[in-house]
Formats: C-alpha cells, sequence, structure tokens
C-alpha cells in the first residue's frame, strides 16, 4: 500500500493519532479499576484489549471505519471514488450558494433543513455527539434510555400483566427500571463506578461547590437527572455539558452491552 519509512508518520498523524483521541474520549480499552490505561502503542502498532467482547468488536468497528473513511489521504494519488466525491461536493456547493434557484429550493426541502427563525433546536444528546458513527451509536442507545422505550424487566412485567416477573434479571434484588439500572444494579457496579468517579473528578475541576456536588452524587433523583439529561441544570456551561454529555453517554452505552453480555451467559 505505501512505504512504511515514508509514509508512518504520516499515518499517525492522520489515522493512529484520532483512532487513539477517540478510543480514549468514549473510554474504550483497558483499565484498572478506575483508571483508564488507553491503547498500548508501539511506534504505528497499535494493540486493541478489552475483557468485553462486544467492546472489543466494537474497537474493531471503530478503526474499520477510521481506515475506510481516512483512505483517501492516506494514499499518495487520489482514487477515483475520491475525484467522484470532490465533484459531488463541487457541484453541491455551487447549488447551496446560489440563491433564488430552483434546485437550492429542492435541496432545502429534500434535505429537511430548518428554517433560520425556527425556536426549534436539536437536543444535547444529538448535538454532542457529532458525526463519529460510534458515538452517534452510542446517543441513539442514551436517546431510548432518556425517552423510557429500551425495555428493561419492569416494563416486560408491565406488558404480561405481572405475568413475567419484575425484578432485575441480572442481580435479582429488585425491579429493573431505569433508576436501577443505571444507578443500583451490583451486577454492572464495575463499569458504573468508574463512569461516577469521573463524571465527579470533572465536576470538581470546573471549580463547582462541594455542598452542590454532593447534593448531585447523594440524590439518587439528582444523579440519574444529570446522567440523562443534563442540560436542565442551568449551572453548567455549554462546554461542561457536553463534556459530561460524552462521559454519560459512554456510561448508557457500557451498562447497556454489559447487561446483553451477562444475560446472554
Amino acid at each position: 500500500m505505501y512505504d512504511k519509512a515514508v509514509s508512518g508518520p504520516t499515518a499517525y498523524k492522520i489515522f493512529i493519532n484520532s483512532l487513539l483521541q477517540t478510543f480514549e474520549r468514549n473510554q474504550l480499552g483497558a483499565c484498572i479499576r478506575p483508571i483508564y490505561c488507553g491503547i498500548p502503542t508501539v511506534a504505528d502498532d497499535v494493540a486493541l484489549i478489552s475483557t468485553d467482547p462486544y467492546e472489543l468488536q466494537t474497537m474493531l468497528n471503530v478503526q474499520a471505519d477510521h481506515a475506510n473513511r481516512l483512505r483517501y489521504l492516506l494514499r499518495r494519488i487520489p482514487i477515483e471514488e475520491g475525484e467522484i466525491h470532490k465533484k459531488i461536493l463541487k457541484t453541491f456547493g455551487n447549488i447551496i450558494r446560489n440563491d433564488k434557484t430552483v434546485e437550492r429550493e429542492i435541496a432545502f426541502r429534500q434535505l429537511a433543513m430548518k428554517d433560520e427563525n425556527s425556536g426549534k433546536t436539536v437536543h444535547n444528546i444529538w448535538k454532542s455527539s457529532g458525526t463519529d458513527p460510534y458515538s452517534v451509536n452510542m446517543a441513539a442507545i442514551k436517546v431510548k434510555i432518556a425517552t423510557g422505550i429500551m425495555i428493561l424487566q419492569y416494563q416486560r412485567s408491565r406488558f404480561s400483566k405481572n405475568c413475567i416477573s419484575a425484578n432485575c434479571p441480572l442481580c435479582n434484588i429488585e425491579p429493573e427500571d431505569t433508576t436501577h439500572f443505571i444507578l443500583k444494579c451490583e451486577k454492572l457496579s464495575s463499569i458504573r463506578n468508574r463512569f461516577i468517579q469521573e463524571l465527579k473528578s470533572f465536576l470538581v475541576d470546573c471549580n463547582k461547590p462541594s455542598l452542590l456536588i454532593q447534593e448531585l452524587f447523594d440524590d439518587e433523583e439528582n444523579l440519574l437527572h444529570l446522567i440523562i439529561d443534563c442540560i436542565s441544570y442551568h449551572f453548567l456551561t455549554y462546554k461542561e455539558q457536553v463534556r459530561i454529555e460524552t462521559l454519560t453517554r459512554g456510561l448508557c452505552y457500557k451498562l447497556y452491552h454489559k447487561r446483553l453480555l451477562l444475560m446472554s451467559e
């Protein structure tokens, strides 16, 4: 494909470095208790390590997506598909820059673009996820939790008119509702504790009052609200909300996959 001696540094800057940042941002990879150790890397050789087969498969999918999206930059000679994409983008750019044309009106209608005077906004769960496919997949899981459409054991019991037990299938201690799944289930504590500790450390680093932090983390309702929808807490800046969304998005996603793994055993 390319001469490693010549293109190695370029490959690292373009591909490997951004890949490692994606893993770190979403807390994918090896951990020693609450400490994130990342992905072992020597030069441009990367080792993907995880004790969770679902997480390891996700990491493989992420690197495959990176390789596909960045292959134009990694190759020295632009390939035909890349040239076609450039022409498509150039044509689209010409359309949207020409006001009062039929083509522009059709493009806006087909793309269902929001009017400039519209008061509607995208929820922070989607807005903070960006365009990275892995982050979008994690956001989709969190949206299911936030909107109540994720089917936990409590909902299964209600749908079956109590013919099925509402108790958590993992710990069998109490009904598995959203609060139990996110905050209480003992079988998921190894994942939960790491994210909760990182979330608390972040708020401390943001110089939030200690009494406020204590009220957030000592009260289950406040903590659940912070995890599921932090945007309603007005003491958080937009930048802080984005970081909290990133952490809690990862928490919900990993809890979800750990639950699937334990139930399949």
